[in-house]
């Protein structure tokens, strides 16, 4: 199964879907609070525009450590490629691999301090005639020679629509998701 999806990230160019269960264009960070408290999360939801230059390509490992969803297992380790193609200033271009996750990341802003960040974004997910609403909030620390660790956490919203969802992605996946775990290298 391929899923894809691109954030648009705390640019004002969140996905409204037409739901108000979307985050809004007014106040973006504080729509995905709630997912940071239940996630455990420490999100830099300020407007503080001094993240860490991450330009460049990264291999890394996550893991499971959380879900309430039937899609992942906790202690699940997986492998990941990201890249950050362009980065000027506070903002960037990229994209992350993770088994059959692709995330598209354009014209996504950074929060956060000159070591942290914080990524908000909320977007959809395409799989077969069926499309389901995930927002998704990325913490991460940039460590002493340039390794990131930190944690992504990711939640289904109730906008589920298309001929080819089953009963239990309509009633089963809204507000189930997961949290995981992160370490990543620069490629080198």
């Amino acid at each position: 199964m391929q899923i894809r999806f691109k954030v648009a990230l705390l640019s004002g160019m969140l996905c409204a879907c037409g739901s108000t269960d979307s985050a809004t264009r007014g106040d973006e960070s504080a729509a995905f609070v709630p997912l940071c408290q239940r996630s455990g999360l420490a999100c830099n939801a300020d407007s503080e525009k001094n993240a860490p230059n991450l330009l460049g390509a990264y291999v890394g490992t996550g893991q499971t450590v959380g879900t309430t969803s039937s899609l992942w297992e906790v202690g699940d380790v997986n492998t990941f490629d990201a890249m950050i193609t362009q980065q000027t200033g506070d903002t960037v271009d990229g994209t992350f691999d993770m088994g059959s996750l692709h995330l598209d990341i354009k014209s996504g802003q950074l929060r956060g301090t000159a070591q942290s960040f914080t990524i908000f974004g909320t977007d959809t997910v395409s799989q077969t005639n069926c499309n389901t609403e995930v927002m998704a909030v990325i913490v991460g620390t940039r460590q002493a020679g340039g390794a990131l660790t930190g944690k992504l956490a990711l939640e289904f919203t109730k906008n589920i629509s298309g001929s080819g969802c089953t009963a239990d992605q309509l009633s089963g996946y809204p507000g189930t998701g997961a949290v995981f775990s992160y370490t990543a290298t620069a490629n080198q």
